[in-house]
């Protein structure tokens, strides 16, 4: 479908009129329509995080030391202003590091899509849609010192496939990645840092899942 045409009837009326001019309004058509195809809590993550960005309201550190110990989803940043944007509530602050516990590694199929087609929400015209969602453990805007040896490197690229993917051993990324990488949907511990790898993750819940079975829901704790 074409970024400036209208999605369907049906989606129009399952979506509230409302929000959808005030969107386009503030985001123009193309991100509109973008944003009226995705869940609701996957667009209001978009809707969110491009509102601040256009502000220059996101938070910094002080700000979100409170989230500490809570339910938050953590993305890449779109562009080089610190590494990870840091979703809770209404609000989205950024850090270069975050630890999270009892985390789940996200893929909404439907921004997955946008982003591969270059039909987004963002400026950059990919869709917020890949994310790791659970409690915080620890943020700074350090590198912290740590031994990655017994962590198990995370990819995720939306032209590779609909999960995030890791390896069966910890230790560095091997070279051959496409073929030795699984999915992976949780995790005790998740590691995200700046670097070449990124995410870096503890006891994980791996495994080879037919399609039905892979997290697509886009559905936030």
């Amino acid at each position: 479908m074409s970024i400036l045409s209208l999605p369907p009837q049906s989606s129009i009326a399952g979506s509230n009129a409302e929000v959808l001019a005030d969107d386009i309004a503030a985001f123009g058509i193309a991100a509109a329509v973008a944003l009226a195809q995705l869940p609701p809590k996957i667009a209001d993550l978009n809707r969110t995080y491009r509102r601040l960005i256009a502000a220059r309201a996101l938070s910094l550190l002080p700000e979100i030391k409170p989230w500490l110990e809570k339910s938050v989803d953590v993305f890449l940043r779109h562009d080089a202003v610190f590494v990870f944007a840091i979703h809770r509530a209404r609000r989205v602050g950024m850090a270069n590091s975050v630890e999270l516990r009892q985390a789940r590694f996200v893929v909404d199929e439907i921004g997955r899509q946008q982003t591969l087609r270059q039909e987004g929400t963002l400026p950059n015209l990919s869709t917020v849609h890949a994310f790791v969602t659970g409690d915080i453990g620890h943020l700074s805007d350090a590198v912290p010192e740590v031994s990655l040896s017994d962590w198990h490197p995370v990819l995720y690229r939306p032209d590779l496939g609909p999960a995030f993917m890791t390896t069966s051993s910890p230790g560095p990324m091997p070279e051959n990645i496409r073929q030795s990488l699984m999915p992976v949907h949780s995790a005790e511990r998740v590691l995200m840092i700046p670097g070449r790898i990124k995410v870096w993750c503890q006891g994980p819940g791996c495994g080879i899942h037919y399609s039905c079975d892979v997290e697509r829901t886009g559905e936030l704790v």
